[in-house]
């Protein structure tokens, strides 16, 4: 029970009866797992009964088990689903983002928050056996890993996670199962739809670093308890005037009388952005859909990510009793960075705050060591790019047999991954740079390049046979 509007709420008591302080003309919100959510306005009333209705229509929702479909009301074993339209209406490019929060139970776990990153550890009912403890996932039938299927492309998603659900599958199962069943071409005139959205990403929270008048003070209070400056302050690093126009944002940049947020200069606000175009239509003998595809995403941190991808899916009825279904799906993506990027967050903090990003005449600075965050991201340091052409296929027959009782279905499956890794680290020179008394210094000491290509082949089979006995309106799926 809650007012629409507010965060006013309560729950019933075991008999149902429930007391709220509520404005005179609020509106009272009801709702209960597998009834009809209902709202009722109170209009200066102080009693309310309620009559809840069930929900019979996501009672009959159909949802994908094992090999075969159930109605939800039939389902004895722990079953989620999620419906694309629960997924289109994110802003999110890779699944690896698309499950998070959605499905009770699963855990979705990302390393890292590089654009386009696509291996999260994934766990249903937490970590269940050593080392791979990630489900299995099934894409139309076929085992492949989530990061090679997009979310626009896809029907529904069902999370089997208990032994009675996934027990079809044996010991694969042991994790638990994610069916993924991507989207049917449908009898009709043909339809193009167009999906796309806009977002944007910031760092939700960064270290609050000390300004570059504060790390003086305390730089200086150190040397003096470290007994290496004289008591009256003659011989600190820091004299006071220069505190002072540091404080009073007076201070010579070309001195080091800065005061730089090296975190505010590395992350900033990063735009993404994804479309995707769909053709639907068929008649009774062949349905097809078709999709294409364009996906970017920059980092918080200077990088990029960018996706080009397609799919076919088509359904045709050669026969009353053969149907073939055939998917065939491609996927290029590149991503783009700086080899100086995996350090440059490390070093943010460990940067001195008096310092600038750059002196006056766009001299780079550099600490004890050679390095500056933000010139570790431009590419300067040179460039980092990796590459990756997915090619899926698949072809599953279906044979009915007397007269609709037996359903002999195949699945066939080839999936290709090449992956491509081009690198060239530039010689980095710290110019030297007199009024701060920095020195020249070099970082790398030469110019390499690195070229590697992994090409990953596989085929794989699926064979499955069900039989389906209908009496009255009922069905049964063995």
């Amino acid at each position: 029970m809650s007012v629409k509007g507010t965060t006013i709420g309560t729950i019933t008591g075991i008999d149902g009866d429930f007391a709220l302080e509520v404005p005179a003309n609020a509106v009272i919100q009801v709702s209960y797992i597998g009834y009809v959510p209902q709202e009722l306005r109170l209009g200066g009333k102080n009693h309310l009964d309620v009559v809840l209705k069930e929900d019979s229509q996501a009672l009959d929702e159909i949802v994908v088990v094992g090999y075969g479909v159930q109605k939800k009301i039939n389902l004895t074993g722990s079953v989620s689903s999620v419906k694309s339209e629960e997924l289109e209406r994110q802003p999110i490019v890779t699944m690896k983002d698309a499950l998070a929060g959605l499905v009770p139970g699963l855990t979705v776990v990302k390393s890292s928050g590089q654009p386009g990153s696509s291996n999260p550890t994934i766990t249903v009912r937490g970590v269940g056996t050593w080392k791979n403890a990630g489900p299995l996932v099934l894409v139309d039938g076929m085992s492949m890993s989530i990061a090679d299927v997009l979310p626009n492309d896809i029907e529904s998603i069902s999370v089997l996670k208990d032994a009675a659900s996934a027990a079809i599958y044996g010991s694969r199962a042991a994790n638990g199962v994610i069916l993924i069943t991507t989207k049917k071409g449908k009898e009709g005139k043909v339809q193009v739809n167009y999906n796309g959205n806009v977002g944007w990403q910031q760092a939700t929270r960064q270290p609050k670093s000390a300004t570059g008048w504060q790390y003086a003070e305390l730089y200086n209070r150190a040397m003096l308890a470290d007994g290496k400056a004289l008591p009256d302050g003659t011989t600190l690093l820091f004299p006071q005037d220069k505190i002072d126009r540091m404080k009073n944002g007076t201070g010579d940049i070309d001195h080091n009388e800065a005061n730089t947020d090296w975190f505010d200069e590395l992350l900033h606000t990063a735009l993404q952005h994804t479309h995707d175009i769909s053709i639907t239509g068929g008649n009774d003998r062949v349905q097809y859909v078709g999709t294409v595809g364009y996906a970017k995403q920059d980092g918080i941190i200077e990088s990029s990510y960018e996706r080009y991808n397609t799919r076919l899916n088509t359904t045709a009825n050669l026969a009353d009793w053969l149907t073939i279904q055939s998917n065939i799906a491609y996927i290029n993506d590149v991503s783009k960075e700086s080899p100086g990027l995996g350090y440059a967050y490390y070093y943010a903090p460990r940067s001195f705050p008096n310092m600038p990003v750059k002196y006056s005449d766009g001299t780079w600075s550099f600490h004890s060591t050679p390095k500056n965050p933000v010139r570790m991201t431009t590419d300067e340091y040179g460039y980092q790019r990796y590459e990756t052409d997915k090619l899926s296929l698949l072809l599953s027959p279906e044979i009915k047999l007397f007269e609709n009782s037996l359903f002999l279905k195949g699945v066939l499956g080839y999936e290709s991954k090449t992956s491509y890794v081009d690198k060239f680290e530039k010689k980095v020179i710290y110019d030297a740079f007199e009024p701060a008394g920095q020195s020249e210094n070099i970082f790398v000491a030469r110019n390499t390049k690195t070229d590697t290509c992994f090409p990953t082949p596989s085929v794989a089979k699926e064979n499955c046979s069900t039989c389906q006995f209908t009496r009255s309106e009922e069905e049964s799926t063995l």
